[in-house]
């Protein structure tokens, strides 16, 4: 962006009358704007601007920060746009819900528990923002109910690049592809400035987390199988129970640890006879118990547990015990981190066992490792079939279901990341391989956005809708405006060559032309 580029921006918000607020670098404002949940994914940009109405809005768009990829929620030697002041929450008197692009599920379940209702959404407690997380499409605890949350949506606001308003629906006509592409397909259409999504009613949960030994782990495991076996028979499954799992390896004060937590949730106070989820208590779990209590209560438990910090579930309880726990997701964490993924259609015993061995520790010691956790959510196999609010740009049409088995890992020294990267590649694809060779997945499972890495490429993750998505986006952005707010690059070689002439400060218009060259051999290639 050019000199001129920001005065315009500073000279918008100054009419503003405080209304949107531009920050010079290293303002106090500045470091709010381009706060970021993990060192290793956030950029420097040269100034940060919240605009607080729709004519405001410029260039790129950060959402809640909560990308683990580099450049895919924050921006490098640009204009960081913060959308936290369109934080809308609102009760529609038809039991939807309108919110802000700028909203935090946090305070979006806390908002939602004063009235009796919930929604299909993310993670709260560790700071994720409602945009990234419904654009990518949208795992929850209440997918086996409802669906996805791309499945719940009922209009989207959004900013086009060429400077329109558009309230896209399905029901409408004129706006129902750009509704398709934004439901899953991620941040290139546009600034979203809000979204309206159904609710549900909410009385009050039953759940907890458990922790098991090493010992016990392979019984834990074994209890998993046996409870998402219950839901082959269609006719008499329970929908609203759901657990995932989790092998988890910390270096605390310079020790390892190893612990295998499940978290066991049910969409009611109160659990049926016999209780779904008495084969884990069985067992005997060294720690944590199952009770009646609010989701935000129970959501903030799930969410500690794959944040940074605290390393341990003991540590996670002594937070929920205190009065005013920390809030993460606002101020930088000096600590390196990836989240990658492997699509998984059935969490088998044999595949659990698989996951155990390569949820490795090796690392940990050596190579500055904070954390190592290899998750199993498994959900129900027809949960692509929510199609409420019609087909959506991920997931793929006619895809079967299947559901992210996500590896995390959290490192300190930038020394390390090569280290740390390659390994998480090896151990995805190795898992991957594994997978596909013993009925737990299929050739060619459609790749989910918001937990891979940044190297799996769009043809991975869209498929068969990638081309119409294309087309969409070279509509809606014809300039290619919004390829400057990161994430995966769509069309990828197109937008990769463009942003490095950019980079290079070769002159615009050749810099144009061979892009359209490009774009041209790409397609002549793909016919």
């Amino acid at each position: 962006m050019s000199t001129e580029s920001f005065k315009k921006i500073e000279d918008i918000c100054q009419r503003s009358k405080g209304i949107s607020q531009y920050f010079r670098y290293g303002s106090l404002g500045y470091k709010y704007s381009v706060a970021h949940w993990l060192k290793s994914s956030c950029e420097v940009s040269l100034s940060a601007v919240e605009p607080g109405r729709l004519e405001d809005l410029q260039e790129i768009v950060k959402g809640g920060g909560h990308a683990t990829n580099p450049r895919f929620s924050s921006v490098e030697d640009g204009l960081q746009i913060s959308m936290i002041r369109f934080n809308e929450l609102t009760l529609n008197s038809d039991n939807t819900v309108t919110m802000g692009s700028g909203c935090l599920w946090d305070e979006v379940y806390r908002y939602l528990n004063t009235k009796q209702r919930t929604v299909v959404g993310g993670a709260g407690a560790g700071g994720v923002g409602v945009a990234g997380w419904l654009l990518g499409g949208g795992y929850s605890l209440r997918t086996n109910q409802y669906g996805l949350g791309v499945d719940n949506i009922i209009e989207i606001g959004v900013v086009t690049p060429t400077g329109d308003f558009i309230k896209a629906r399905q029901d409408n006509d004129k706006t129902k592809d750009l509704f398709w592409a934004l439901r899953g397909g991620g941040n290139k259409l546009g600034i979203v400035t809000y979204f309206v999504l159904r609710t549900f009613p909410e009385n009050g949960v039953y759940g907890g987390t458990l922790s098991y030994s090493a010992e016990k782990t392979e019984s834990a495991m074994t209890a998993i199988s046996n409870f998402t076996a219950k839901w082959k028979n269609h006719k008499t499954r329970d929908l609203k129970g759901a657990v995932v799992g989790a092998f988890r390896h910390a270096r605390v004060q310079g020790e390892l640890r190893y612990e295998f937590t499940v978290q066991c949730f049910y969409s009611a106070p109160n659990v049926p006879e016999p209780n779904p989820f008495q084969e884990f208590l069985n067992i005997g779990p060294d720690r944590g118990s199952l009770n009646s209590t609010t989701y935000v209560a129970l959501d903030t438990e799930f969410s500690l547990l794959h944040i940074a910090i605290p390393p341990t579930i003991d540590h996670i309880f002594s937070i929920l015990a205190a009065k005013y726990p920390a809030m993460d997701g606002i101020a930088e964490l000096d600590y390196r981190g990836r989240w990658g993924c492997v699509m998984i259609t059935d969490f088998t015993v044999n595949f659990m066992k698989k996951m155990w061995e390569e949820a490795k520790e090796n690392l940990m010691k050596e190579h500055s490792g904070l954390r190592v956790i290899l998750d199993i959510w498994p959900f129900v196999d027809d949960i692509f079939q929510h199609k409420e609010a019609g087909p959506s740009a991920w997931p793929p049409a006619n895809s079967q279901a299947v559901f992210p088995m996500i590896v995390i890992c959290y490192w300190e020294d930038p020394k390390d990341d090569k280290v740390w990267l390659d390994n998480m590649s090896a151990t995805i694809s190795g898992l991957s391989d594994f997978a596909k060779k013993n009925g737990a997945s299929y050739e060619g499972a459609p790749v989910y956005s918001n937990t891979t890495l940044g190297t799996t490429t769009p043809g991975e993750i869209y498929q068969s809708n990638l081309k119409q998505l294309v087309e969409i986006i070279k509509n809606i952005d014809p300039h290619g405006v919004m390829r400057r707010a990161g994430g995966f690059e769509i069309p990828s070689n197109a937008s990769r060559l463009a942003r490095e002439l950019e980079r290079l400060s070769i002159d615009p218009k050749k810099a144009e032309k061979l892009k359209e060259i490009l774009e041209l051999l790409l397609s002549i290639a793909n016919a």
